[in-house]
């Protein structure tokens, strides 16, 4: 069980971590659009 907890943990974290690099892709790409 808890290497279960853990392995969520570091799933949560790297889903969270590819979502802020994708809003900070798609915030750039904005940048760029209205330039």
């Amino acid at each position: 069980m808890i290497q279960r907890s853990i392995v969520q943990a570091v799933g949560s974290a790297i889903r969270s971590i590819c979502a802020i690099e994708r809003t900070g892709v798609e915030a750039i790409i904005v940048k760029v659009d209205t330039q």
